[in-house]
């Protein structure tokens, strides 16, 4: 087995079938091998840096209302903190509201910070306008909306392939924490893309 998380990389030799060089090394037959057991390279990793020193950045991945907090919208906090008095932006748009309160795994916290998975409850803010992969903002420190971008697509089971200069119309946000928006001039309204 070889273990690549960013800058660390290890050749684990083991027998998940087995349990061999899981937890501990067992087999004679091992003897060539010297290196640490995959609990052991598991235990050395470092955990991620949280970006909590960035301005906030929120991308929304549900919108909901409950009887007890109201309007509310859920997502992953990619950079900065949140707590119950800030004020956010959405983009795209610029939609301001309040945090009225913060919950994390169904209890309610006084802040969230980079790397958390949070519900906001907001106030202030018209839950028809926001969509699913709007990105909540710092007011004070929005991300700059664009008018084009380059990317690169990735596709599967098309039945016309992809050539220089073809049209792309994407369509859905699939676990990516990268936000795109493009201006549909003949509607004249946003749409969200990821």
């Amino acid at each position: 087995l070889t273990i690549v998380l960013r800058d660390v990389a290890a050749k684990v030799p083991l027998s998940g079938f087995q349990g061999e060089n899981l937890v501990e090394r067992l087999d004679p037959r091992l003897g060539w091998y010297e290196g640490p057991t995959l609990l052991q390279v598991i235990d050395n990793l470092r955990p991620p840096t949280r970006r909590s020193d960035l301005p906030t950045r929120l991308t929304v991945s549900d919108i909901f209302k409950t009887p007890g907090l109201g309007g509310c919208v859920a997502g992953k906090i990619e950079a900065g903190a949140v707590e119950a008095g800030h004020s956010l932006v959405f983009r795209p748009g610029d939609t301001v509201g309040q945090v009225r309160a913060v919950e994390k795994h169904g209890r309610r916290v006084t802040s969230g910070w980079a790397g958390d998975s949070v519900v906001i409850a907001l106030q202030g803010v018209d839950l028809d306008t926001v969509r699913v992969g709007h990105v909540l903002c710092d007011a004070k420190c929005p991300i700059p909306l664009v008018t084009s971008f380059y990317a690169q697509i990735l596709t599967f089971d098309i039945p016309v392939p992809l050539t220089k200069g073809s049209h792309v119309v994407p369509q859905h946000r699939v676990n990516c924490s990268v936000f795109v928006a493009y201006w549909n001039h003949e509607v004249g309204s946003p749409y969200t893309v990821a």
